[in-house]
């Protein structure tokens, strides 16, 4: 039975959080090189993969990102789907970045909910401020899209009910 269901994960992360269990490389990593690497992994796969998937997930807008071309080589390259979700961390979301995706159609996933609260950020170890994810929200809404979703986290150490309840 072919996969229904597709996540690309682009590892470039400006820092690496403490609770992070995802691979991730801070530096140098070489962007065209391993955007060309799963261009070819996904050609390979592909007789795997249903013609029409039902949910296409990446966490593939910048952390930072690769370059503009090679972001817009891989989205391009995914297979449809019912369902297509890009996250993005709100600390590099420009609005040329948001028009990208949004000529792509591929966004809706923005900021986790600590990033709304600064206390919490120290805890997770995250760069975003709460500016940074409103910045952020109205660069995407500016650039058309109308199906914004935004994580909830709870369960950080410290994270109380009434925290949750501020959100």
């Amino acid at each position: 039975m072919p996969a229904r269901h597709l996540y690309v994960h682009l590892p470039f992360c400006a820092h690496r959080c403490g609770y992070c269990d995802f691979v991730t490389v801070t530096g140098g990593m070489q962007h065209e090189a391993y955007v060309d690497a799963l261009l070819a992994e996904l050609e390979l796969e592909r007789p795997h993969l249903d013609p029409v998937l039902e949910t296409c997930s990446s966490a593939a807008a910048p952390r930072p990102s690769p370059s503009p071309r090679a972001l817009e080589r891989l989205l391009r390259a995914l297979p449809p789907a019912q369902e297509l979700t890009v996250e993005a961390n709100p600390e590099t979301v420009t609005p040329e970045l948001a028009a990208l995706l949004r000529s792509l159609r591929r966004l809706s996933r923005l900021p986790r909910s600590p990033e709304l609260q600064p206390r919490l950020l120290e805890v997770l170890e995250r760069r975003a401020q709460p500016d940074d994810v409103r910045r952020a929200f109205y660069a995407v809404r500016d650039a058309g899209f109308d199906n914004i979703s935004l994580d909830l986290v709870y369960g950080i150490p410290g994270q109380s009910a009434a925290d949750l309840a501020a959100i």
